[in-house]
């Protein structure tokens, strides 16, 4: 996913994320693969993948994405 803000993390930063999906809110762990700086302000930000969910939250996400 990524994650716009003026001030990315660094890659290999390990952040515990709260995602809101329509009623619910999610919990999962992920990991800054790539950052981009620069820009317009809506432009600087991360890439960040899953590397951690409980089987409750994956599958809210997957329903939510339509899986």
């Amino acid at each position: 996913m990524f994650i716009t803000t003026e001030a990315p993390y660094p890659e290999g930063t390990v952040l515990e994320l709260t995602m809101s999906l329509d009623d619910r809110s999610i919990l999962l762990e992920g990991e800054v693969v790539w950052r981009k700086l620069g820009g317009a302000p809506d432009e600087s930000g991360m890439g960040v993948v899953i590397i951690e969910i409980n089987p409750q939250d994956q599958a809210v996400l997957n329903k939510f994405l339509g899986e």
